[in-house]
């Protein structure tokens, strides 16, 4: 498992985003691109995890992020992208150990976690991002 932090500081729309909760599902790079104005116009943090439904430690870890989501709602926005659905956004962004974890602030990509099914070190992430913690390229290696 890695982390990598680099820094951090609705519009309506057409996009078929579909809503899980919380939680957005998203398949292509324009519903990306989407999340991403979204999140630069609502001065919100977007996270995104990517996972498949084969995958053991993505179904361990869907729960927390969901609950997270749930919680952190109104401070942040949380999607999901399934890397078979979505395999030109997953492509797009190198994802290639899942589950894993993106976040982008003001537009610019800022903080992933990848390979992990810890909710602690999930809960970490997003609470550091959160807080506005100095998240100047911090690394974590398993």
């Amino acid at each position: 498992m890695f982390i990598w932090i680099y820094g951090y500081s609705n519009i309506c729309s057409d996009f078929a985003i579909k809503m899980a909760d919380s939680v957005r599902t998203i398949t292509t790079i324009a519903e990306f691109d989407k999340l991403i104005i979204d999140s630069a116009t609502s001065k919100k943090p977007l996270f995104i995890k990517f996972s498949a439904t084969w995958c053991p430690p993505c179904g361990r870890i869907a729960p927390t992020y969901k609950k997270l989501a749930e919680e952190h709602s109104s401070r942040a926005l949380f999607a999901q992208a399934d890397v078979d659905a979505a395999a030109e956004l997953s492509a797009k962004y190198g994802i290639d150990q899942i589950p894993a974890f993106h976040c982008w602030g003001d537009s610019k990509f800022i903080a992933s976690m990848a390979d992990s099914s810890d909710p602690a070190k999930l809960e970490s992430l997003v609470l550091r991002v959160l807080d506005g913690s100095k998240l100047n390229m911090v690394r974590v290696i398993r």
